[in-house]
């Protein structure tokens, strides 16, 4: 009896460990490869921010075709191909972007990047808040990205120029 109890408690513990190991591996390879949509997220976000300041409303539109025609090619090179959803009636918007660039966008699904009027609203689970500062603020203040760089995304000569935005805006998380 006591040799069963003893293997079901260390069954119990080994099932434990290589659970939490799991876990682990999967924010150590998704974390680097999900950078890239956080980038993604913070260009685009920093565009709109620059395209308002150039014509004093955000883009009115209610896709991210109407966006891609309002930021390529003066403020943005250009967009991700799928994934991404933005709604804007000029004054306020909304952008998501869906890590992977595929499949439907949910407003709290593990992984979306939602961003309104320059405030990072959630996240991907993959980061803390702090971290995600600490990463868009070291972002900013270098010219070239430690992660794979994404040279779509860089702002154009008539854009956003080398500095970016000055700030970085993070609403409540729920």
């Amino acid at each position: 009896m006591k040799k069963v109890l003893l293997g079901i408690v260390l069954g119990l513990v080994i099932a434990g460990v290589a659970a939490y190991m799991q876990n682990r591996l999967r924010i150590v390879i998704l974390k680097p490869k999900n950078m890239r949509y956080v980038w993604d997220a913070n260009a685009i976000a920093a565009a709109l921010e620059q395209y308002k300041i150039t014509h004093g409303a955000y883009p009115a539109a209610m896709d991210a075709s109407g966006l891609e025609l309002a930021l390529v090619p003066a403020h943005l090179r250009s967009l991700p191909k799928g994934g991404l959803r933005y709604f804007s009636d000029g004054s306020s918007y909304t952008l998501f972007v869906r890590l992977g660039g595929e499949g439907p966008i949910s407003l709290h699904a593990l992984g979306d990047i939602e961003i309104r009027d320059g405030k990072w609203v959630s996240w991907p689970d993959l980061f803390t808040e702090q971290e995600l500062r600490h990463l868009l603020d070291e972002r900013r203040q270098q010219k070239t990205s430690t992660a794979q760089p994404n040279y779509r995304l860089q702002a154009t000569v008539g854009g956003l120029g080398v500095a970016g935005p000055a700030r970085w805006a993070f609403a409540p998380r729920a």
